[in-house]
């Protein structure tokens, strides 16, 4: 197996990185927008007021297994990564539904809205999760081509 620190990253490690970006901007965003009436300025709650402290702790625990990987490429720190992103998006998931079901009631429901950072931690959630797929799917590739290479004798020592 090929540990060089040197050789370039995989696409998927880099769409990691960026999905966990996505994942702390949104639950740093506005999840909550409640509409002022009566001339009453609106209200918009953080999600560091709540659940979004989640979806940070999910994305924290995600890059840790990812900043490994970068180094040694072991598949079961992409299944770390994974398993935190499906946390988070179910965090968000629950959260919209939440608030769609309060936008849905009758009285001053419908001044309740989703902010643009729940959405945002959602996506980065969900392609935290598709990433670190890819991410095993790349390392599936490499071990199968190291594999049959070490099988064959040939390129061994620059593998090694």
């Amino acid at each position: 197996m090929n540990n060089d620190p040197k050789r370039p990253q995989p696409k998927s490690l880099w769409w990691s990185a960026a999905s966990v970006i996505l994942m702390v901007v949104g639950a740093f965003g506005p999840w909550a927008v409640v509409d002022g009436i009566f001339g009453v300025r609106g209200v918009t709650v953080r999600g560091t007021a709540g659940d979004g402290w989640i979806v940070i702790g999910a994305a924290a625990v995600a890059v840790v297994p990812l900043l490994f990987y970068a180094r040694r490429r072991r598949r079961w720190l992409s299944v770390i990564a994974f398993l935190a992103a499906v946390v988070a998006a179910a965090t968000a998931a629950y959260d919209i539904n939440d608030l769609n079901r309060l936008s849905s009631q009758e009285l001053f429901g419908s001044l309740v809205s989703p902010g643009w950072g729940l959405y945002a931690a959602l996506a980065g959630s969900i392609s935290l999760a598709l990433s670190s797929i890819g991410l095993m799917i790349e390392r599936r590739r490499e071990a199968g081509a190291d594999g049959r290479i070490a099988a064959t004798g040939t390129l061994r020592k620059g593998l090694e």
